[in-house]
């Protein structure tokens, strides 16, 4: 027998945290959002929030951490790197800073992220 352990999209609490976050920002996005490249009808790769022009926002509850700060997990490097060669701009918030973070502060985070990636 082979078991995997996975994950049902969209079951993450802080996917669901910062989903409230861009609501409460009016930020539009779409949640869990497959994303390829534009030519390629077969688009096999997901993105928890996709937002205009081209922006990619992960959430990484994995907490891999290395010389004293968050590093993305090696699935999320991974995805992070076909991302940008797609042609998207990758944002990765990191769980062990987004839970200590007050509403007032997550939302402030949102609308550097959009301010600095020009988000339309």
């Amino acid at each position: 027998d082979i078991v995997l352990s996975a994950q049902p999209q969209g079951a993450d609490a802080m996917q669901r945290e910062v989903d409230a976050s861009l609501q409460r920002t009016g930020t539009q996005s779409l949640l869990n959002c497959s994303v390829g490249r534009e030519w390629d009808e077969q688009h096999c790769w997901f993105t928890h929030f996709l937002l205009s022009p081209k922006i990619a926002l992960e959430c990484d509850s994995m907490q891999p951490l290395g010389l004293g700060r968050p590093l993305p997990s090696g699935w999320q490097q991974m995805k992070s790197r076909l991302l940008r060669r797609m042609g998207y701009r990758v944002v990765t918030l990191h769980n062990s800073i987004w839970k200590n973070l007050t509403e007032d502060q997550r939302d402030e985070q949102i609308l550097q992220i959009r301010a600095t990636l020009g988000y339309r």
